[in-house]
């Protein structure tokens, strides 16, 4: 038996691409999905696969149109495809049985590594967050839903394009540092359902958390990066750990942002690693929430601990944890 095949009962997990218009990395992903015919079962999308999908015939898109029949061509390759709807997702149900196998808000799985495993998009875990919970709550409703489905497809299309605007600047606040109390309740949550581990999305920041319970078994939680920024799946397979894999060549993940106080145009950062930029050095600050960057001087880095810097920036959109920092060795300002 070959090793491809030997695979088919694996599981890949993707997460956060963030698909625009004219996405310059929609075909690679499209790429990655088909790839996936030879070595899984199962493939996982974890949510916000769009900047924003209102999942409607009419509205759709040509980026969105590429992944759903990338998505039915899979399927029709013997892998089934699971859409887990993120905070960009609205009314994907009704593509369940054509782009995909199925369509929730969770998706139980396993055992692998002799664990249930239970997957979410993430985007509820921060119980502090309420404006967003209530929003969220109004824009899956029925009638929000059913009200959307009256729009013609040019006014849809247009709404689709404030949403996308919207998400971006929404809950700033909730999104400087990572919610690490709201993380570690959810853990003990899905322990007490009898799960083994848990994988979330939304965060894009990799980590994985242990918990050495001296009560019970060690309970792992998974946090995904987003695919855009780092090309990385997570895979589950039986018998085996969860490991994290790369798609394409070689791409070391930027460094991450996981603390940001941003004030009138400067900014103190904490990286999840050290980013190897200097004093007066020109950075990128990549999004996963799409294509574009927003530039920066570094102002100072912390001399006792690296991943700390300040930053002088460009006008661009409010950075949040999950931002990457991309170092351009060599330019810097006069």
């Amino acid at each position: 038996m070959s090793a491809a095949r030997a695979r088919r009962e694996d599981l890949v997990v993707a997460s956060d691409l963030h698909l625009v218009a004219g996405d310059p990395d929609l075909d690679d992903f499209c790429a990655f999905l088909a790839a996936r015919a030879e070595d899984a079962g199962t493939v996982v999308l974890l949510g916000d696969v769009f900047a924003a999908w209102l999942a409607r015939e009419k509205l759709v898109e040509p980026h969105h149109r590429a992944v759903l029949e990338a998505c039915a061509a899979l399927r029709a390759r013997g892998t089934a495809v699971v859409l887990v709807e993120g905070n960009r997702e609205f009314g994907a149900a009704r593509w369940a049985g054509r782009a995909f196998d199925a369509v929730g808000d969770e998706y139980a799985a396993g055992p692998f590594d002799g664990r249930r495993w239970l997957l979410a998009h993430g985007d509820a875990v921060n119980a502090d967050d309420r404006a967003y919970r209530r929003w969220r709550a109004l824009a899956r409703s029925v009638p929000l839903q059913a009200a959307i489905g009256l729009l013609p497809a040019r006014a849809g299309k247009a709404l689709v394009r404030r949403i996308e605007r919207a998400l971006r600047g929404s809950g700033a606040r909730y999104r400087t540092r990572l919610p690490e109390k709201h993380l570690e309740a959810y853990a003990r949550g899905l322990a007490a359902r009898g799960f083994g581990g848990g994988v979330l999305g939304h965060f894009h920041v990799e980590q994985r958390r242990v918990d050495d319970a001296a009560d019970g078994p060690p309970f792992e939680l998974i946090v995904m990066p987003d695919w855009r920024s780092t090309r990385r799946s997570l895979r589950l397979a039986p018998g085996a750990p969860p490991r994290f894999e790369a798609w394409g060549p070689e791409r070391p993940p930027h460094p991450a942002i996981v603390a940001v106080d941003e004030r009138a145009g400067r900014a103190s950062v904490t990286l999840d690693r050290g980013a190897g930029a200097g004093a007066g050095e020109r950075v990128a600050l990549g999004s996963g929430h799409g294509p574009d960057v927003r530039m920066a001087r570094v102002a100072a880095v912390d001399p006792v601990d690296p991943r700390r810097l300040e930053l002088d920036l460009d006008p661009g959109p409010r950075l949040q944890v999950g931002d990457r920092l991309h170092a351009r060795p060599g330019r810097s300002d006069p």
